[in-house]
């Protein structure tokens, strides 16, 4: 079965769970991770296993930067955006292109996502995130997210 066709069937259940009084997030969880023991905590972040996908949900706000901390992620992740998409942006910057993310530049090459719920699948390596309305990735929008 492919990819796109897993992820399909995961987003599929997932909103119809989500009918039952059980959130996306804690629906997608609950499918990624259905043979495992859950943590009562909510939004603990859960392991991801080579092969298997996991779905992090991200308040993409000031003050994100150490959001990725304590987390492992794998290449074919999927990190959803969730933010207003009147304030902010996703700018997608790619790993060998550093100096933009530490300096906060969108250039003309970077991929720039502004639907508010955006889902990205991660690459292998460095993958950077940056807001690119002014001042914003400066105030603290910024992520690294490193794969493994």
């Amino acid at each position: 079965m492919t990819t796109s066709i897993k992820l399909f069937i995961l987003f599929s259940i997932s909103i119809s769970l989500s009918h039952f009084g059980i959130d996306e997030a804690m629906a997608g969880r609950l499918l990624l991770n259905a043979p495992f023991h859950l943590p009562s905590i909510p939004n603990l972040p859960f392991p991801s296993f080579p092969g298997i996908p996991a779905l992090y949900y991200v308040a993409w706000d000031f003050n994100i930067k150490d959001w990725p901390s304590g987390k492992t992620f794998h290449a074919g992740d999927i990190i959803v955006f969730n933010y207003n998409r009147n304030l902010h942006n996703v700018v997608t910057i790619n790993e060998t292109r550093y100096e933009e993310y530490l300096n906060c530049v969108v250039s003309d090459k970077a991929k720039v996502l502004s639907t508010g719920n955006d889902a990205i699948i991660l690459q292998n390596g460095v993958n950077y995130f940056i807001c690119g309305t002014m001042g914003h990735c400066t105030a603290g929008m910024q992520i690294a997210i490193v794969t493994t």
